[in-house]
This record gives structure tokens, sequence and C-alpha cells, in this order.
């Protein structure tokens, strides 16, 4: 499978959820929302009686849905009091979603605010893995700078490097000699 079919079916399927989303979740759980919400959207919603931490149909909360968010939607919901390591039906916290694919800002936001960084899915991804297979130098930097264990494996025995080595993104970085370092 290719580098760029593959993101497409990973960013199809974090955002798969939005499909399902019902109860008080609706927009809060609804990725595409988060591409033009404003601060002033959210406080509408949340001002309206939605709960900051409702769960859609496969357990992610708005914090999860936040990887295309501007950092101040992301201020505001962790204003709002939403659990920043509340975990899906997969074990995966928001910041599993923000390190794949959101930006280094809304890395460092979630982080400030207590987002575990060593956090493991129920196939034992942490947040590096999803930075390392999908992300930039700079979103992996984030999370070793923060403490991220890089040593650590997947189930099937995958290291962050093995996901690192395959990133185009990558190669012939810094960052990548640290990860094959810390192998």
């Amino acid at each position: 499978m290719t580098r760029g079919l593959l993101f497409a079916t990973y960013v199809a399927v974090i955002s798969a959820g939005s499909v399902f989303a019902g109860g008080d979740c609706r927009h809060l759980c609804d990725a595409k929302f988060y591409t033009t919400a404003t601060v002033a959207d959210v406080r509408e919603i949340l001002d309206g009686g939605a709960d900051v931490n409702a769960r859609d149909d496969v357990g992610k909360t708005a914090l999860h849905w936040v990887a295309l968010a501007s950092p101040s939607v992301v201020v505001a919901l962790l204003a709002a009091g939403a659990d920043v390591n509340a975990r899906d039906q997969l074990e995966r916290t928001p910041l599993h979603f923000v390190a794949a694919a959101g930006s280094v800002e809304n890395i460092k936001l979630l982080i400030d605010a207590g987002a575990d960084v060593n956090a493991k899915t129920a196939n034992d991804w942490t947040p590096i893995h999803g930075a390392a297979k999908f992300g930039s130098e700079e979103q992996v930097m984030a999370l070793l700078e923060a403490g991220a264990d890089a040593s650590v494996k997947t189930e099937m025995g995958e290291t962050v490097f093995d996901f690192g080595s395959s990133n185009k993104k990558l190669a012939d970085t810094e960052v990548l000699k640290k990860l094959e370092d810390q192998e």
C-alpha cells in the first residue's frame, strides 16, 4: 500500500466516528466542524448545554476531534474542562490523534494540559508511533522533548523507528537518527 493511500485510510478511519456522532456530542464530535470552527462556535454549543466530555458512538470526545482545529479552539475546550486523557473504545487519547495529524502547537497544548505522552492504545501504540508514521519531524520532536518513550513497541513488535523509517517526511533527518539511537 502506498504511503499516500495509507495516510488517506488513516484519516478516513479517525474521521469515521463523526458519521456516527450522536447524543450530546453532535457538532463537538465532528472532524469537519473543527476545520472551520471558531472559539465562538464552540462556546455557543457549550453554552447551549452540550457536555464537553460527551462521547460519540465509538467513545471519542470533542478533544479527540481537534487535530485540525485552531489552537484557540483547543484552548477553549480545555478551559471548558475537556478531559485531556479521555480514551475511546480502542484506548486512544486525544494526543494519539493530534500527534498523527495535528499541529505542533496543538500537541504542545495537550501536553501542557497534562496529556500522557506514553499512553498506550489497545494495540500498544503511543502518540509517538502515530507521529513517526504520519507526522513531521517537528511533531516527533515535540513528543520526544515532552518525554515520550521512543523505545516502546506495539503489540506487533514495531518500534517508533520502524514507523519513522517508512515516513518520507522523516528521511535523512536528525529525528530519525535519534529514534534509531533510542531503539
